[in-house]
């Protein structure tokens, strides 16, 4: 969302202001995280994704505190796809998974239970 007002000059050098509004531009989104579960048990993350094309994403885990527990890029086909990636063994808590296109950036939260 954006956010617009005008400022007016008169001749005197005083200014005048419109009224602020808000903009929001119509975002289509491509890319939709339908299922998650991280595993320390197994070390695995499985993820299945809807992608509108067929793209390259970068799948990222970080902690709850921000730091970076795994990275890989994938590539994604139009329609749902199934990915499973080895990760390092991950305590009990919460952690955020996203993916970064060249179009959005998706985040979804998770609890690792394992």
């Amino acid at each position: 969302m954006n956010y617009y007002r005008l400022a007016m000059v008169n001749t005197d050098e005083k200014k005048e202001y419109s009224r602020i509004i808000s903009i929001t531009a119509p975002v289509e989104q491509t890319l939709q995280i339908n299922h998650i579960r991280l595993s320390s048990g197994s070390n695995a993350a499985t993820l299945i994704v809807n992608s509108a094309k067929t793209q390259t994403a970068l799948l990222s885990v970080t902690d709850a505190g921000g730091r970076a527990v795994f990275n890989s890029m994938v590539t994604l086909q139009k329609g749902n796809n199934s990915i499973t990636k080895g990760i390092p063994a991950l305590s009990a808590g919460i952690y955020h998974v996203k993916l970064f296109t060249t179009d959005e950036v998706v985040v979804k939260t998770v609890f690792c239970r394992d």
